[in-house]
């Protein structure tokens, strides 16, 4: 001890009158000295900040790359998506920015009649060929009005916005233009659309970033989209194909602008119960959950998930510096009582304190950036996005220094004045830190465990849940089923129907159908349809689908009633089938069989209904959906449903389906899509929120860990003594180890017995989203406990065994 106060009486008389500097660097020193002086809890301390500041740092990563979704745009603060409210059985749904579902006629006419509009233009999307000399690709073209590039600012390599002017030009992102051309100048080149038309490359922009809503490979003027397909030259305002973007002048009135919008339907059309509205585009991509006409969540929930994900886990790694700190606080106790006996103050203690924690900060979080740098290709590839860190951005590094300060006063906060109130008598007598602080250190392991229990439920519930939809009965088969676009030479009904027989005599494909769309999206909807017994006032969407009499056979559908399409019967094409959804919304039962419904101003009979069968989303209830037949006529078929046959082998049946589409359509990629693939993209959010809350529920619990082995570590030396004379006494090991395990295990019990309830609230609300779900049941709270544990036993009984295992005679020697 007096060489312990001459030490301190060597650093009191050197900071006696130094300026705050040197104090700053005398306090550094004292803080490496002491982290170097105590390795094994500094190492369990670091370890545990460590994992924390990186857990946090990539969530937040995550959340800043949702949140910031089209805010890289310099005017979006005055751009606004167009979104369409519509009745339907009585309810108000929505048709949000993105949606399709906008007439044609309501951009120009906006423009009109909407006060405070600067620019707006019409959107929709399609993917088309375009080639160039012998290089041919499908690629993703977004069709757009010239006002465009006044609303979005974005980059141009080569040319300027004026090249969508021009109907013949094609706008082209930089990763197109690389795929078509090379490294050589695009800008003037030849290009052919679709084999039929021949453009020019007008201009080249830079690549939209990943977190846009609008992805697209090249760009084209609207003009000539309604000259290539004259059909979308629709002049009511009852159907819609497209989405809607207007730029605000900066000095509108927001309300009048969207009053105007929200009679803009009805003013130029009396008969139609929908209304147009404007929404903000900033938060397009995290508000696509709308309830009765207004937005109520969506991805942003997800987002506010993750940013409470990060917060528990930094917390809980918080939670351990302080426990350890505190749990060591009989041996820094001499220390506080020199220091203060020489003159210092409990400010300057604190401080000091305060110091090492902030250093111990430091060095963690330079590791753990290190670590999100060299995972985050893995996180890209785990969770198919493309994150990356800006170092040139001011933000991440304002980031790191509010997480330093944060979390460095946060973990060293109770320790600093803790340790710093300690009275010089006491403490130089050696007397223990008084009940309060160990009822205190209790409640933190209970918060830290509590927090770590939540997280291992979320995760099984969540897990649960997408196994659930996984596995649930779509109402057809999903297996070898495929789909491929008709395009080229296949638009022609003669060459589709040769390219059939010659997939069905090659023995790869056991069933083809046409549809009219993709079959894992909505389709087209409308609300123009009527049935015997309809009220005057009832308004129900419909989805609408042209198919042929080979659909029932090509995905395995079950026929409630009545029977599907008849290729010998000419009638049929007069004829309807619906399935169970629309059946049970119009009120028809089997006696509906042969009735007549009427769709945009024709009658329909009844064939047949089928049962219902999830083609959309296994989460969600199935659409009421007509099916008609097709024609040569206006209804024709754009996809084909493929059954590949397995015993063919997966990979020689698509092989050979390939190879046929490319003989009967030369000129034309084969692409393929399989159904089940798509159907597992629609659960891309669940999947993603599962494996973050898997991964970073995992660093939780092991933080958590980290710190019970730290605080069983000081237990053990402290308790040394006690444990030998036991021994002696005949005590057996079992029963010491019971002796030591109590105390932590009793904490565990505690953290779940008030965690599970509120674990269970989250669960619940999380999966009242879905209409179909996995009740929580009691396993995911049962696995929980069992969990947190095994894994509490097991950290704890590392460190008690070996105390239980001494020999008294090695420990009491000396007594």
């Amino acid at each position: 001890m007096i060489l312990y106060a001459g030490r301190f009486r060597k650093e009191s008389a050197r900071t006696a009158g130094t300026p705050v500097n040197d104090m700053f660097k005398l306090n550094f020193k004292i803080a490496l000295r002491n982290l170097w002086k105590h390795k094994g809890f500094t190492l369990i301390n670091m370890s545990g900040l460590t994992i924390g500041l990186a857990s946090c740092l990539m969530l937040l990563l995550y959340v800043g790359y949702e949140w910031n979704f089209d805010r890289q745009f310099g005017k979006i603060d005055r751009i606004y998506g167009v979104c369409k409210n519509y009745t339907n059985n009585g309810d108000t749904a929505t048709y949000g920015p993105v949606s399709y579902a906008l007439p044609n006629l309501l951009v120009p006419t906006a423009l009109e009649q909407v006060p405070g509009i600067e620019a707006a233009s019409r959107t929709t999307s399609a993917y088309r060929l375009l080639s160039y000399r012998r290089q041919a690709l499908n690629m993703s073209a977004l069709f757009a009005d010239p006002d465009f590039f006044k609303i979005f600012d974005y980059t141009f390599l080569e040319g300027h916005a004026g090249a969508l002017l021009d109907p013949n030009a094609v706008v082209m992102t930089a990763r197109a233009a690389r795929k078509m051309f090379g490294e050589s100048d695009a800008i003037g080149r030849a290009v052919t659309w679709d084999n039929r038309r021949v453009l020019k490359v007008g201009a080249v922009i830079a690549d939209p970033a990943p977190n846009q809503t609008y992805q697209f490979d090249v760009m084209m003027n609207w003009t000539f989209l309604q000259q290539d397909e004259p059909t979308r030259k629709y002049q009511n305002w009852g159907s819609g194909f497209s989405n809607a973007v207007v730029l605000l002048k900066a000095e509108a009135d927001f309300g009048m602008a969207d009053r105007a919008m929200r009679q803009l339907i009805r003013k130029n059309q009396a008969d139609l119960d929908t209304e147009a509205f404007l929404f903000p585009f900033a938060k397009t991509h995290l508000y696509n959950r709308f309830e009765n006409g207004k937005a109520t969540g969506g991805t942003v929930d997800q987002v506010r998930i993750f940013f409470l994900l990060a917060v528990c886990v930094l917390l809980i790694a918080c939670i351990n510096y302080m426990n350890l700190s505190t749990a060591r606080s009989e041996k820094r106790a001499q220390e506080v009582g020199i220091r203060k006996t020489l003159g210092s103050d409990r400010t300057g203690l604190a401080l000091q304190f305060l110091n090492e924690s902030l250093v111990l900060t430091v060095i963690a979080l330079v590791v753990a950036f290190v670590l999100v740098e060299l995972c985050l290709p893995f996180f890209n590839n785990l969770l198919q996005i493309s994150m990356h860190i800006d170092y040139g951005s001011h933000e991440i590094w304002l980031l790191l220094l509010l997480l330093a300060l944060l979390t460095g006063a946060l973990a060293g906060s109770y320790p600093a004045l803790y340790l710093s109130s300690f009275s010089p008598m006491r403490a130089l007598k050696g007397v223990k830190g008084g009940r309060p602080n160990f009822s205190f250190r209790k409640l933190l392991v209970i918060l830290q465990f509590g927090c770590s229990v939540c997280m291992i439920v979320g995760a099984i519930v969540i897990y649960r849940q997408i196994a659930y939809l996984k596995n649930k009965p779509l109402g057809f088969n999903d297996q070898n089923l495929l789909e491929m676009r008709r395009t080229g030479r296949l638009e022609n009904e003669s060459a589709n129907e040769l390219l059939k027989s010659a997939l069905l005599r090659s023995g790869a494909v056991m069933a083809i159908s046409g549809l009219s769309t993709s079959l894992t999206n909505n389709g087209n909807n409308s609300d123009d349809v009527s049935w015997p017994g309809k009220q005057a006032n009832e308004r129900i969407v419909m989805n609408i689908r042209t198919t042929d009499r080979e659909l029932a056979q090509t995905l395995g559908l079950t026929t409630a009633a009545g029977r599907g399409f008849d290729a010998a019967l000419r009638s049929d094409s007069s004829g309807v089938v619906l399935n169970e959804s629309a059946a049970s919304a119009m009120r028809l039962g089997k006696e509906g069989i042969g009735k007549q419904i009427w769709f945009g101003g024709q009658a329909y009979t009844v064939l047949g209904i089928w049962k219902n069968f999830s083609y959309e989303s296994s989460a969600y209830r199935v659409s009421p959906t007509l099916f008609f037949k097709s024609d040569s006529g206006r209804r024709k078929t754009n996809t084909l449903l493929i059954r590949l046959n397995p015993a063919m082998g997966m990979q020689a049946s698509l092989e050979a389906v390939q190879e046929l589409f490319q003989k009967f359509n030369p000129g034309y990629p084969a692409e393929t899509t399989f159904i089940s693939e798509s159907l597992a993209g629609k659960l891309e959010n669940e999947r993603r929120l599962g494996v973050l809350a898997n991964v970073f529920g995992g660093f939780a619990i092991f933080i958590s860990c980290l710190g019970l082995l730290g605080l069983a570590l000081y237990m053990a030396e402290q308790r040394s003594k006690e444990v030998s004379i036991r021994k002696v006494l005949g005590a057996d090991v079992f029963s010491i180890l019971v002796l030591l395990n109590k105390d932590f295990i009793s904490l565990v019990l505690v953290a779940n017995l008030l965690a599970c309830p509120l674990a269970w609230v989250i669960a619940s609300r999380w999966l009242e989203r879905f209409d179909y779900r996995a009740a929580p049941g009691v396993w995911p709270f049962a696995a929980a406990v069992l969990i947190s544990l095994v894994v509490a036993l097991l950290a704890v009984s590392l460190q008690t065994w070996k105390i239980a295992r001494s020999n008294p005679a090695a420990v009491l020697k000396h007594e």
